[in-house]
């Protein structure tokens, strides 16, 4: 996602370079005098930071949800028990699961598992 949200910056910074370049430098010298469109004012830098601010919201709630506690039962078919884990999101693979006491439980293909958020009391 790091690598989309640089790739963007690039393009948009090609983008605005190639628009400086594009004008002639005898055009340049008799628009000295006359203001930057707005294009070029605002709308390219203000998409830069735009798309900054969402990338960085993005990540810190991203990161803020990962370590969230849930609830998680383990429910095997073939010995019928369930168990009950705390695990944070974050810790949660399609074959593995940490709890938050650390303890690493590998799962099989036919247990299943039931995620809940967990209450606040």
């Amino acid at each position: 996602m790091l690598t989309k949200i640089l790739l963007t910056a690039l393009v948009l910074a090609l983008a605005w370079a190639m628009l400086k370049r594009r004008s002639s430098p005898e055009v340049r010298k008799q628009e000295v005098a006359e203001p930057l469109p707005l294009f070029k004012r605002f709308l390219v830098p203000g998409a830069v930071g735009v798309t900054l601010i969402l990338a960085c919201g993005f990540f810190a709630w991203q990161w803020f949800d990962g370590y969230q506690v849930v609830s998680v039962t383990l429910v095997s078919p073939k010995e019928e028990r369930r168990e009950v884990y705390q695990v944070r999101k974050k810790d949660i693979s399609a074959n593995e699961l940490v709890t938050v006491d650390g303890l690493r439980i590998r799962l099989s293909t036919e247990e299943r598992l039931m995620i809940a958020e967990k209450s606040v009391p």
